[in-house]
């Protein structure tokens, strides 16, 4: 706390700039003394004291100066490529005596990443991959503080959450010889895609940290008395940065089969504003004949919404 004599009771607000005051101490018989005060600070009159609770002062020309304190600002976030998201900010010194010389970037309270500061401007920052960030909300802190100690903080937010899978289902008829002779079974084929959405408290340019696509499973369901067919199918991605494909031949092993076989199998990792899930089979192979079965139907597709 920092305070100076004055005459007047009054309070007295400034946005920026500075304010004259009769000071009876200052000088043999008083003067008036140039009172200097930061952008947004609040300074009260009373009781004959002026006082202000930024506590960098320095003496000049007889008079308190005040330093304005820097001012930051995120202006977005650029996820063009989500594996280096950008944050861009702005920063201002707000007094030239005292010019910025470190801009920060805090992620969830731990420190990532500063850029050396060259002056006033817009700077960039880089946030974390967005593949690495886990489920939640992640606190965003930017700060830009000068040579005398003093600093200004932005705020932002970052958002991250598994969504529940989003699914297809198709019936299909498949055909399959039994003692020679064509007989009928009918399967629902099921598509389910895992994906995580992101969100940011700030306005976002690229989008491509927008969907995540995960794992997903490819099922059928069996009537009674049915074969239990081994599935091949291929799942592959559309709308992503880098689409990818797995295949239910690279599973490993067997389905689970029970009243439905299910394939887990496939992780696309992909990417993107608005990406697709594409499940399609390609055949249906009855091992109690064995045989190849003849099928309609078998495609799938899911759009994260």
């Amino acid at each position: 706390m920092s305070c100076v004599q004055v005459i007047e009771n009054v309070q007295v607000t400034t946005l920026y700039g500075y304010y004259d005051i009769w000071d009876p101490q200052s000088g043999e018989n008083g003067e008036w003394v140039r009172i200097y005060v930061a952008l947004g600070t609040d300074t009260t009159i009373y009781y004959g004291m002026q006082c202000t609770d930024d506590i960098d002062v320095s003496d000049s020309g007889g008079g308190q100066l005040i330093p304005a304190r820097p001012q930051a600002q995120i202006l977005h976030v650029d996820t063009s490529d989500p594996n280096r998201p950008i944050l861009s900010v702005s920063v201002q010194s707000g007094d030239w005596s005292y010019p910025i010389t470190d801009i920060e970037l805090f992620w969830a309270d731990r420190r990532i990443g500063s850029v050396p500061s060259t002056g006033d401007g817009n700077y960039d920052l880089l946030l974390p991959e967005v593949t690495n960030i886990g489920d939640g909300g992640w606190d965003i802190r930017v700060s830009a503080c000068n040579n005398y100690g003093s600093c200004g903080y932005a705020y932002g937010k970052g958002f991250k959450f598994t969504q529940s899978p989003a699914e297809a289902v198709e019936d299909i008829q498949a055909y399959y010889v039994q003692n020679k002779y064509w007989k009928l079974a009918n399967y629902t084929h099921k598509f389910a895609q895992i994906y995580s959405t992101m969100t940011w408290s700030m306005t976002e340019y690229g989008q491509n940290s927008r969907v995540h696509l995960k794992e997903n499973a490819v099922s059928i369901h069996l009537e009674p008395a049915t074969p239990k067919p081994y599935l091949f199918a291929d799942v592959r991605s559309e709308g992503t940065l880098r689409d990818t494909s797995s295949g239910t031949s690279e599973c490993g092993g067997q389905p689970v089969c029970y009243i439905e076989c299910v394939y887990k199998c496939g992780y696309l990792g992909g990417l993107g504003a608005f990406p697709a899930g594409v499940d399609e089979i390609n055949g249906l192979y009855n091992p109690d004949v064995p045989a190849w079965m003849q099928f309609t139907g078998g495609s799938l597709r899911v759009e994260i919404p």
